[in-house]
Formats: structure tokens, sequence, C-alpha cells
């Protein structure tokens, strides 16, 4: 469930967050777009991002960026995201109001990323001990 974001969406993560990067992505993926150095409250920007389309416009006005497609890449982290907090103890309804989705959704992801393995999921000490231990038993003599 490895994801890397290409520089442009690492630019616009990093200026309104990866919930703001997936509502520009979702309204302009593949397009080119100029980011204003100063966004008023009728801007679309401001009626797609809120109160983020500020920092936007503070971290990269003035400049004309194309929106990559990473359909897969938001997918796989939004997933990612979902099971943490499923697993934090957020029922599926309410994950299924924050991201738009339907409770079966939710529960269909959870389920997806548990059979996967979980996320950046590396082995604890003790459980390689464990299996170096039952290796080292079950060695042909």
């Amino acid at each position: 469930m490895g994801y890397e974001l290409p520089p442009t969406a690492k630019a616009i993560e990093a200026a309104v967050g990866f919930a703001g990067l997936c509502q520009l992505v979702e309204a302009h993926a593949g397009a080119k777009i100029y980011i204003p150095r100063r966004i008023g409250p009728e801007h679309p920007f401001a009626e797609l991002l809120g109160e983020k389309a500020a920092a936007l416009a503070e971290q990269l006005g003035g400049r004309t960026l194309t929106v990559p497609k990473i359909v897969g890449v938001v997918r796989a982290r939004r997933d990612r995201e979902i099971w943490e907090r499923y697993k934090a103890g957020e029922s599926a309804c309410e994950l299924a109001r924050d991201y738009g989705l339907l409770w079966r959704s939710i529960q269909k992801i959870v389920a997806r990323v548990d059979k996967a393995g979980r996320p950046a999921a590396q082995p604890r000490a003790a459980d390689s001990e464990q299996q170096l231990s039952f290796a080292w038993q079950n060695r042909a003599l």
C-alpha cells in the first residue's frame, strides 16, 4: 500500500492538506489551473476549499499548475486513513459521513486493507524472534 505523490501534488498537499488535495483533484484532475495571489470569498477555490484557499494562495499564488491525476494514490491513502481511524475506534457511520461514502463501503475498505495486510506494518521485534525460534525448531536435521 505504498504510495508516492508527484511533486505538484506534494506542494498542494503542503498548502491545503490531504483533504484539500483530494478536493482539487476531484474538481480539476489533469487541468491547468492558475492560482491567484489573493483569493476572495466568491472565488471558485474559496468555494471548493473554504478557509484553506487562503493558504493555497499564500504558498502557491501566482503560479500555474497542472493538477495531477492521482486517483489511485488518493484512494490508497484515503483507504489507509479510513482503516487507521476505524481501528482507533471510530464507527463506520462516522467515517462514512466524513468521507462521503456508505457505511457498507467503509466496512469493505477495512476488510480489504485487513486482508491485504496492515498498511506500513512492520514486524515487532518479539514477532521476529518468535519466527526465528519457530524456524530453528522445524529445520531439517
